[in-house]
């Protein structure tokens, strides 16, 4: 077959000119008419300086003779695809050939007894996305070595001021003192918590773990980790709450997340001495929680903008000292994540807002009665002294959580590795070990692991109290056979309902 009497002169001409590479092929077949290969009958100038040989140099030569790579690719596979069916394809992959080392995307289309393929070379661009993943890696790597040291000493912070507290008389200077500086680092948590979160949606690498979860619980919770700012402003929160569970599957932490951030924008918004109305009721087959404030308002345009995917650009829409307009962004995109929706009103501006969410109900577990038995742990557990080895590198973190759980009546031990760890446990007789997991030379999962086979090891309560809080670290700490994984700096409630869920569970026979 002559190429002239199937690419006509003008084409021709148009396709020398071309910056991407075309060639075209004629197929060789066997005496059963099966192709077993591909002979070159027109290659353009762009194809020829790709591949680095002259123009004439293919013609009549077969493709899987000169270049066996097409077949492993599995480009020979395609180009028979594409002659037998008459089907367009369109493939991008990296190719190597002797000195050919390229990224290209071919275009693979039918002609008589053949096909012809065009390729333009994506090179440059496929480095440079192999280069953004790089940098996305280790931005995310960074965030998380960031998100440790920054909640490190704020958990030394936490607990001091919980130290402070019971020193304190009500109404003086320093109790106001205290009082500004809990709510700054609450303030602190929420924005490295958020900073985060935003930074993993955006990558798509954000992941939770779901369970039967009573709404009811975690609307508690929110509230509890919000009232330094509410009792800064004397805010009250009305609560118009079910007295039957609002059973949802979900992950708690997100679902407290999200109402609290709804909680925090509705006390920055709202003037002091306000009330905060909450609602959860449960309608048909659906969980609806609202957040109402009788604060500054939103004017239309103002509701547009409040969740959209630009978070900085709904900040600058309700003006400064609003934070970085982060907790709003999240809370669609986490109720998104939920399988829930997420709706503001308001009537304009001095009118109020009602924030409110709806998430699908999930079937109530057989051990949730009308007060979920997870809110207060048994009563058996949380009496007594108990003997707490905490486990930490950082001495300012340590001391203070030492002195904190000494004030509450425990006996209570440090050590600043695994080996000191493993020592006292073998020497003192310790019920609960608190973890932090970046410890030096032998990780606190790898340590968790270790203490679990001593001999008495599978009684201990074994808690993560760490600065890395991804779901991945969680789901590390489960595997390490810990019982809880708690991120600094956590209240202390938070840390005593968690011990005494543990010795619980390990006191269970």
């Amino acid at each position: 077959m002559d190429a002239d009497s199937n690419i006509d002169v003008a084409m021709r001409a148009s396709l020398d000119l071309s910056p991407d590479g075309v060639m075209v092929f004629e197929a060789v077949r066997d005496d059963a008419g099966v192709i077993v290969d591909f002979c070159w009958r027109y290659v353009n100038e762009a194809a020829a300086g790709i591949v680095g040989r002259p123009r004439g140099w293919f013609i009549g030569r077969q493709m899987l003779r000169e270049m066996p790579g097409n077949r492993e690719e599995g480009l020979f596979d395609l180009y028979k695809r594409v002659t037998e069916t008459g089907t367009v394809e369109t493939r991008e992959l990296d190719y190597q050939h002797e000195t050919l080392r390229h990224s290209f995307r071919i275009v693979a289309t039918p002609a008589p007894n053949g096909f012809v393929v065009s390729f333009s070379d994506i090179t440059r661009r496929r480095e440079a996305e192999r280069a953004l993943l790089q940098a996305d890696h280790q931005k995310d790597q960074f965030l998380a070595v960031l998100s440790h040291e920054l909640r490190n000493p704020l958990a030394g912070i936490t607990h001091s001021l919980d130290i402070l507290q019971s020193t304190l008389r009500s109404g003086d200077l320093a109790q106001r003192a205290y009082l500004i500086a809990v709510r700054q680092v609450a303030h602190l948590r929420r924005l490295i918590d958020d900073l985060l979160d935003v930074a993993r949606i955006r990558a798509d690498t954000i992941t939770m773990t779901t369970r039967p979860v009573d709404l009811r619980e975690t609307a508690e919770m929110a509230i509890d980790n919000l009232w330094p700012a509410l009792v800064a402003k004397q805010i009250q929160i009305k609560r118009e709450v079910s007295a039957t569970p609002v059973m949802v599957s979900g992950d708690p932490v997100r679902l407290t997340q999200i109402i609290g951030n709804l909680l925090d924008n509705a006390c920055k918004f709202s003037p002091p001495g306000a009330m905060i109305s909450l609602r959860l009721r449960q309608d048909d087959e659906r969980a609806r929680l609202e957040v109402v404030d009788a604060g500054r308002g939103l004017e239309a345009d103002e509701i547009a903008g409040l969740l959209e995917r630009n978070p900085i650009g709904a900040r600058r829409r309700i003006g400064d000292g609003a934070g970085l307009g982060l907790g709003l962004f999240l809370v669609r995109r986490l109720i998104e994540a939920h399988g829930g929706e997420v709706t503001v009103a308001s009537d304009g501006a001095g009118k109020g807002s009602t924030f409110a969410i709806a998430l699908p109900l999930s079937p109530m577990p057989m051990n949730v009665h009308a007060v979920s038995a997870l809110t207060v742990p048994p009563a058996s557990v949380r009496s007594g002294r108990r003997a707490i080895l905490i486990v930490d590198d950082d001495d300012d973190a340590a001391e203070s959580l030492s002195m904190l759980l000494e004030l509450r009546g425990n006996d209570v031990w440090v050590a600043g590795n695994a080996q000191a760890a493993l020592e006292a446990v073998r020497s003192r007789p310790v019920e609960v070990v608190l973890l932090d997991i970046g410890l030096p030379g032998v990780s606190g999962h790898e340590l968790a692991r270790l203490l679990r086979r001593e001999p008495d090891g599978q009684r201990l309560a074994l808690i993560a109290l760490s600065g890395f809080g991804h779901a991945a670290d969680i789901r590390a700490s489960q595997d390490a056979g810990l019982d809880d994984h708690l991120v600094k700096p956590v209240a202390f409630g938070r840390l005593s309902t968690s011990i005494d869920r543990a010795l619980g569970a390990r006191r269970r026979p």
